[in-house]
């Protein structure tokens, strides 16, 4: 028994699943490359890449709010 649109929504399922993939690729670089770039790189001490990591999660949390609502 097949479901109704499922060819359509195969190639669209597929799309989100690869672009969800880039995105989380290019995060989990970016959250296991920053604590070593920071103060090993740039010699800077290690509470600045805390408070660039907590600015980043407080940016996503707040910013989450009026992007959903937009997106509904």
């Amino acid at each position: 028994m097949g479901l109704p649109y499922s060819n359509e929504l195969r190639g669209e399922v597929g799309r989100l699943i690869f672009a969800y993939l880039i995105i989380s690729f290019s995060s989990g670089s970016f959250g296991f490359s920053l604590p070593y770039y920071i103060p090993h790189v740039l010699g800077l001490p290690g509470w600045i890449m805390g408070v660039i990591i907590t600015v980043s999660g407080l940016t996503g949390v707040v910013l989450s709010w009026p992007f959903g609502y937009l997106s509904d």
